[in-house]
Parts: structure tokens; C-alpha cells; sequence
């Protein structure tokens, strides 16, 4: 058979795939070269250290997650993993309906009360004295009193920013040795005596809120730090007294700025870690506050929230934590 001549569209053909096959070659053969001149430049020791630090994050993080993430290898381990997660809500649980019983402020007081109670954002709320009965959450003392006041707290802690019972660590007033005091975690707490005014007349006006309600809470650590050390002391501006603690005295009105910062306090529990602060609401709140009667376990508050704001977020380094 006579072979037929390559028509010129053949030609083109076959030079593009020579060409083609050519540039194949030459970029296998040149690859190894090409990674080698795209190497990135030295980073200087600061570009190391800032590097180093996000990789030293990123690992202290994954540990966290991997801890409350991790998947047991055995039934036992799925167990006792279960328990050890219901253990720890059971720290930050609301109350039962028998200590909700127990806590109850009496007749007299709700009677009393009444016409106050049905303003907004008011309550009458009983506190134990502080008995050590739930110091940190987790190990309840097996007592008479602490068998009895068996609720988060032992009923001696409170949350306006919640209206429930907590540990200190997530209340805004505790009621301990007779006195008033701020305790909670990340939290700035001012207290403040105003006197024996009348609760129904406390407002931004009256003299010693308007310092409360003013104060700038600062985003920084060190700077929250510095301040909060000022109010451990004891701060008098225009002739009151401001501190993290007081007296809790009869025919005393007082008012209270609660500043929970959002941010993370982790904790562990049987090499379970986890965020304390996702069982709690962080707000800043303001509020004024009496005793209105006493007995042998401890006194009952009336209250009003009188400021609620957006809770700022503190910004905390490594070696803040430490």
C-alpha cells in the first residue's frame, strides 16, 4: 500500500506533542531545583520565638481538647468517663426543689416585702453562714450542717447574674465570718456602704453608687491586678469606703458592682480538663442590697439589680497564668 504524505495538520500535531513531551522532561528533570530556590529565608530569633509560641499554644490546646475529646478504650473507661462528666456538672447544678425548700426566706419576710418584690429585677434571697462546706466544688465535707446545706455553695454563695446559688468561685457575694464578700473568679467585686437609705429611693443619684457605676474596668491582666489590689486594701473616695469585703450590719443599705470578665479558667477532674466558666453567665452587674432579718444560720437579703452591662473580656498572657 502506498503511504500517504503528512498532511500539514499532522505536521502541526506532532510538533505540539514533541514540544509537549520536551517541556514534560525538562520540568521533571528541573523540579528538585525549583524546590530547592523557593526555600524560605532564616527566620530571625524574634520570628522564632513568635513562631514557637503559637506552636506552643496550638499544643497546649489540642492537649485540652484531646483530653475532652478523647475516646475511652474501654467499657469501663466510657464508664467512669460519664460519671466523672456528671460529677462535674453536678458542681455547677441549679437546685433541687427540696433546697429550694430549705432556702426559702420565711412568711413574715415575703410579706413584708411584697409591694418591693413585684418591681423588676428585685429579689429576697436567704444565705447560710459560710460553714466550709463547699469550699472549691468538688469535696464537700461530710457534717451535720454540710450533709443539710448539700446545694453548690452550701447556700452561703450567691449570682444576681444568674438569680441561682453557686461556689464562691462563680458567685458575686458570699456571706462568711458575718461579712460580705467577693470571691469569684476573673471577677472584679467593689462593695460599698451607702448608709440607711431606704432601698426604694437608691438610684444613680445617690451618694457613693455614682463611683461604682463609673469605674472602667481595665481588659488588661496586670492592670485588672493593680486595681483589684487597690479594693482588697480598701479605697475612700468622697468620704466612702470601697473594698472587696464589709462589715454585714442591720439597717445598712449597700451597693455592689459585679465585674465577671469572660475568658477561660480551665480545670481538671479525674484527667478530665475543662472551661469552669461555660457553666456560668459573665456580666457586670450593679446592685443594691439589705439585711432584712437574721436567725442562728445565717440572714436574709433583699435586693435589687440596679445596672447590667456586657461583661469585657480580659486579655491574659502566658506568664500572667503562672
Amino acid at each position: 500500500m502506498q503511504q500517504q504524505p503528512y498532511s500539514k495538520k499532522s505536521i502541526w500535531k506532532l510538533f505540539f506533542a514533541i514540544l509537549l513531551a520536551a517541556m514534560v522532561t525538562f520540568f521533571l528533570a528541573e523540579r528538585p531545583l525549583a524546590q530547592k530556590s523557593t526555600e524560605l529565608v532564616s527566620p530571625t530569633p524574634t520570628e522564632r520565638q513568635a513562631m514557637q509560641n503559637l506552636i506552643d499554644e496550638r499544643d497546649r490546646t489540642t492537649r485540652r481538647l484531646e483530653n475532652l475529646r478523647r475516646t475511652p478504650k474501654s467499657v469501663e473507661e466510657r464508664r467512669a468517663t460519664a460519671r466523672n462528666l456528671q460529677t462535674i456538672r453536678n458542681f455547677y447544678r441549679d437546685l433541687t426543689r427540696d433546697e429550694e425548700k430549705l432556702l426559702e426566706p420565711s412568711a413574715d419576710d415575703l410579706n413584708s416585702n411584697k409591694a418591693f418584690l413585684r418591681k423588676k429585677d428585685t429579689g429576697l434571697t436567704r444565705l447560710i453562714l459560710d460553714k466550709g462546706c463547699n469550699d472549691n466544688g468538688i469535696v464537700v465535707v461530710a457534717s451535720a450542717d454540710c450533709l443539710t446545706y448539700s446545694m453548690p455553695g452550701g447556700g452561703s454563695s450567691f449570682s444576681f447574674r444568674t438569680d441561682q446559688y453557686r461556689i464562691r468561685r462563680l458567685a458575686d457575694l458570699t456571706y462568711s465570718d458575718n461579712r460580705f464578700k467577693t470571691l469569684g473568679v476573673l471577677l472584679q467585686g467593689i462593695i460599698v456602704r451607702l448608709g440607711d437609705v431606704p432601698m426604694e429611693q437608691v438610684s444613680s443619684e445617690t451618694p457613693g453608687i455614682g463611683f461604682l457605676l463609673e469605674f472602667e474596668p481595665s481588659e488588661d491582666f496586670q492592670a485588672a491586678k493593680i486595681a483589684d489590689l487597690e479594693f482588697i486594701n480598701g479605697k475612700s473616695v468622697d468620704g466612702f469606703y470601697y473594698s472587696r469585703s464589709t462589715d454585714a450590719l442591720n439597717d445598712t443599705t449597700y451597693a455592689l458592682r459585679s465585674i465577671a470578665y469572660k475568658g477561660s479558667v480551665f480545670r481538671a477532674y479525674e484527667n478530665i480538663t475543662y472551661d469552669e466558666l461555660e457553666f456560668d453567665k459573665r456580666k457586670d452587674v450593679t446592685v443594691v442590697f439589705r439585711i432584712v432579718s437574721r436567725d442562728e444560720n445565717g440572714i436574709t437579703i433583699l435586693w435589687r439589680k440596679i445596672d447590667s452591662r456586657t461583661a469585657p473580656k480580659i486579655s491574659v498572657n502566658e506568664k500572667t497564668e503562672k
